[in-house]
């Protein structure tokens, strides 16, 4: 004869909350760069050169000609996160020309606030720089922003590592909220807000 013994055991099982049927939505203003650069600051400009070869579009353009070596210079724009934002994406498409004077990278990154105005900082994010010379190249990034962020800035990097004059492009840049990541809540700073707990036993 064969016994089986059940215990009851107490399973705690954690129900994660996810949000279905929201579609992702870029949070930058003008981030095609289709007529001008309106709604970034700092010291790039407009350029007719486009990632699609669009002749009615263009992209962000720079030259670093930092006298001496390691000179970083961006472009950026600030944005009030309204709502929370939990998951995002980050991307842009960065193009460095051959046949410079100068050497460098060029990338972007996610700078987080606990304020609405891009003051009091949290925490960055950004994806590796690309330095690939000649071609369009795809920078992004998928990462949790902190729970208590009210606005980040988005920063596109002209980084210099030479000592002659060093342009570089950006083009469909994207900040937006992510929902196709499967977990809602990392427990970050000891936050457990998107999980229930419902105890069974048998």
């Amino acid at each position: 004869m064969v016994w089986r013994i059940v215990s009851a055991i107490a399973v705690l099982v954690l129900i994660l909350v996810v949000p279905v049927g929201v579609e992702a939505q870029n949070l930058l203003v003008n981030p095609n760069f289709d007529t001008d650069a309106s709604g970034w600051s700092g010291l790039g400009s407009w350029d007719p050169l486009d990632v699609d070869g669009s002749p009615s579009s263009g992209s962000a353009t720079w030259l670093n000609d930092w006298p001496g070596s390691g000179g970083s210079m961006y472009f950026s724009q600030c944005i009030e996160l309204v709502a929370p934002i939990e998951a995002f994406d980050l991307r842009a498409y960065i193009y460095i020309p051959g046949g410079q004077a100068g050497t460098g990278y060029a990338s972007l990154a996610a700078w987080f606030y606990s304020d609405s105005a891009c003051d009091d900082f949290i925490w960055s994010y950004g994806p590796p720089p690309a330095s690939v010379l000649g071609v369009w190249q795809l920078a992004e990034d998928t990462d949790w922003a902190p729970n208590n962020a009210a606005s980040v800035q988005i920063g596109l990097f002209n980084q210099e590592s030479g000592t002659g004059d060093f342009r570089v492009y950006h083009d469909a840049v994207y900040f937006g909220p992510n929902s196709t990541m499967v977990f809602g809540d990392g427990f970050e700073s000891s936050d457990t807000s998107q999980w229930s707990s419902t105890t069974s036993g048998q």
